[in-house]
């Protein structure tokens, strides 16, 4: 397992990610490239995925916004393919 930042060739396959891990949820490779790649304050180094050669095992996105003179940090989105938890992937 190697950990990556998320980079657009990755957006197929975090949507398989997410459709397998989040399925109570709605994705399309628009809203990952919008929500996520496009934001206006994109730090690549807070967006992260977990790779086994081409297969993606898991991603935690994340974003630091700054409000009011604070900075202010989020998860956006955290998913582990089903059949890879409880492997600490997540954590």
């Amino acid at each position: 397992m190697e950990i990556h930042e998320l980079t657009e060739q990755d957006l197929p396959r975090l949507l398989g990610l997410c459709e397998r891990a989040l399925p109570l949820d709605t994705f399309s490779l628009e809203l990952l490239r919008r929500r996520l790649a496009d934001e206006p304050d994109h730090r690549p180094e807070l967006q992260l995925v977990v790779r086994e050669g081409d297969e993606l095992l898991g991603a935690i996105l994340g974003s630091v916004r700054e409000h009011e003179g604070r900075h202010l940090a989020s998860v956006r989105l955290i998913a582990v393919a089903p059949e890879h938890r409880r492997n600490g992937i997540g954590s």
